[in-house]
């Protein structure tokens, strides 16, 4: 016989004798099948099943739990010393205060044992039921309070702030934070008055009536810049949940798979426009009471949707995070669809929040409200508290979103990646896949004094200096190895002079009419071609030097959109660096309706005339560039047309 089941079938008898579906049991401290279908009656009666049967169904699975933790504070209540009609299986500030401090040693065993079942209920794994309190005990707490980051004065330590947090879902609501979330507007006095109560981390909407905008981003991380210590910068993380619509968002009805694959690719969008940077978690809100098997039915299918659409756009490879109970972000994330949660706690009473342990992937904490100022006044604000786990603080900045960068327009990306294949196979024979391409090889035919790799980096326009430099630097016995130890001291003292001297150097190991270098020097830059370190630096400059002319000056001061636009400015980028002081008379020929293809052709007359069929083949989409036996087609072998990317 055991006293405390003996005392729970009291109450049970106590508190439900008289109700429908209830029948009275022995109170004999004895588990059998009479007192399971008593405690599922009684939670059935306290859920307001119309037909309590003490059967488990879909509307009463998942509950187990939620009943657990009610009983375990009536239990604490009577361990306190209220009478059965005073225990109400509520934890207010009338229970907490009552609570006891537990430490190795103590010999409550009453207390202890609720202690215990509460960090089982918890997540915890414990050893032992029993009502001694010894070193795994006190590690048992340590582990608990250390998880659901407790400000507590002495890890291990069974305080007031402990149980609160052990029997309900929001915990003691007095504790301080750094963190909150708001619908208001930060207004800088607002936000000032955050800032003296010590918050610094802010959650705030992307979308709706309360959305964040591009000015109050700039007043709350903007003052980072000054800040050097990363624990004193304020950080910022992005919720989303819409307002309006057929059914409203804190109604299960509301959340549907179409709504899920709109929504996420909203919510990026939203995001990127907003200027979050990449791996920024989004958190997506289900603010509903859903019971288990809602959960299942609807929310799974709905977040899943909504994980499939942040997939399906890469841009900054945002990061899908969950808003809502307990229940549902441990089945979300165990669904592998979210990868971090902010757990609604202030809604004590959810059948998703009782019972249920904090998610393993809890990164905020909701637990209380708080309110600044007169609620009728301007500069009122008011919050809701956020504990913080510390693996997810928020964004310190934000990098505004840039069309004309690849990074964010994925139609310049594709763009891109058309126009720099055209001018690889200009340059070199080879498209950009072709390893040979980074070994292409010309002598001093132009002028630049030698041409290497895959845009044909080249001593007079100073673009092959440094790659050579960074390759000497970054793997120096690589470099020496492929060039042996005299050659190697003969370039390292050739890219210590001059970029005349550098011409005049390479133009002495120039063979075959210029079109190749001499015998080693040949053999050292094809090897040198295929080091991998040199075949990232190629591609980085690229970018670096000339990608950046086409895009952010050529694209610009020409207006172009298209993706035959970027060619072209690639292209000229490349190959003459752009038109001069030609550039007003080309302008002057645009008419305001005139086509972008037209615009192009125009420019295809301006530049070097040995270069000029390389234009026009780009403007034209077709034409003969090097061999009349063998013209190109860029539109169809290339995939270049007058799409637009912006």
């Amino acid at each position: 016989m055991d006293e405390a089941v003996k005392r729970a079938q009291t109450w049970l008898n106590d508190t439900y004798n008289g109700k429908k579906g209830y029948s009275t049991i022995t109170d004999d401290g004895i588990i059998d099948a009479g007192t399971i279908k008593a405690l599922i009656i009684a939670l059935q009666i306290e859920e307001g099943d119309s037909n309590p049967d003490g059967i488990f169904g879909k509307n009463t699975a998942g509950r187990p739990g939620r009943q657990l933790a009610k009983g375990l504070i009536y239990a604490l209540q009577a361990e306190q010393g209220l009478a059965a009609g005073s225990a109400d299986g509520l934890f207010g500030p009338a229970t907490q205060k009552k609570c006891p401090t537990l430490s190795a040693g103590d010999t409550r065993q009453g207390y202890i044992k609720i202690m215990k079942y509460a960090l089982y209920l918890n997540g915890i794994d414990i050893a032992s039921f029993s009502g001694t309190f010894g070193a795994d005990t006190t590690e048992d707490v340590r582990s608990f309070q250390t998880f659901a980051s407790l400000p507590v004065a002495k890890y291990g330590v069974v305080d007031p702030m402990t149980w609160a947090s052990l029997l309900t879902s929001k915990g003691d609501t007095s504790r301080g934070t750094q963190a909150c979330d708001t619908s208001k507007v930060l207004t800088a006095n607002r936000l000032a008055v955050l800032k003296s109560k010590d918050y610094r981390i802010f959650g705030r909407y992307l979308t709706g009536k309360y959305a964040m905008s591009v000015d109050e981003i700039e007043r709350i991380l903007g003052a980072n810049a000054n800040v050097e210590n990363e624990e004193n910068k304020n950080c910022l993380f992005p919720i989303f949940q819409r307002t309006g619509g057929v059914h409203a968002s804190n109604t299960i009805e509301y959340f549907t798979e179409t709504q899920g694959l709109e929504e996420g690719k909203e919510a990026v969008e939203a995001a990127l426009k907003l200027g979050f940077k990449e791996k920024t978690i989004i958190f997506f809100a289900s603010d509903v009471d859903a019971y288990d098997y809602q959960v299942k039915s609807i929310l799974l299918p709905y977040y899943k949707k909504v994980k499939e659409a942040f997939d399906a756009n890469k841009r900054r490879n945002y990061i899908m995070g969950i808003y809502g109970p307990r229940n549902t972000c441990i089945q979300v994330c165990d669904a592998g669809y979210a990868s971090a949660c902010f757990v609604s706690d202030m809604s004590t009473a959810y059948s998703g929040n009782l019972g249920y342990p904090l998610p393993k992937l809890w990164a905020f904490d909701q637990y209380a409200g708080d309110a600044f100022g007169n609620k009728g006044d301007a500069d009122y604000v008011d919050i809701d508290k956020d504990a913080v786990s510390g693996s997810y603080l928020g964004e310190t900045e934000i990098s505004p979103y840039n069309p004309l960068s690849p990074y964010d327009n994925a139609k310049l990306e594709e763009a891109i990646r058309i126009a720099v294949a055209i001018t690889v196979k200009f340059e070199t024979g080879y498209t950009p896949d072709n390893p040979e391409a980074y070994s292409a090889l010309a002598g001093n035919y132009d002028g630049a004094g030698m041409s290497f790799g895959l845009i044909q980096f080249n001593f007079g326009q100073e673009t092959l200096q440094p790659i050579l430099n960074d390759m000497v630097n970054q793997v120096p016995e690589d470099v020496k190895a492929i060039f042996g130890e005299t050659d190697y001291q003969t370039l390292i003292n050739v890219l210590q002079g001059s970029t005349e001297s550098m011409i005049a150097w390479a133009d002495s190991i120039s063979s075959d009419g210029n079109t190749t270098l001499n015998p080693p020097w040949k053999d050292h830059f094809v090897q040198l071609g295929q080091h991998p370190v040199c075949q990232e630096l190629q591609r980085k400059y690229l970018v670096d030097i000339y990608l950046n002319r086409a895009i952010n000056t050529i694209c610009e001061s020409y207006e172009l959109k298209t993706y035959r636009g970027v060619a072209m400015a690639f292209d000229v980028a490349v190959n003459i660096w752009g038109f001069g002081d030609k550039a007003t008379e080309i302008k002057a020929q645009f008419t305001p309706d005139m086509p972008e293809q037209e615009k192009l052709k125009i420019m295809a007359r301006y530049g070097a005339e040995s270069s000029k069929p390389r234009r026009e083949a780009i403007a034209n989409g077709t034409g003969i560039v090097y061999d009349p036996d063998n013209p190109v087609d860029l539109d169809n072998d290339f995939g270049l047309s007058n799409k637009f990317f912006r």
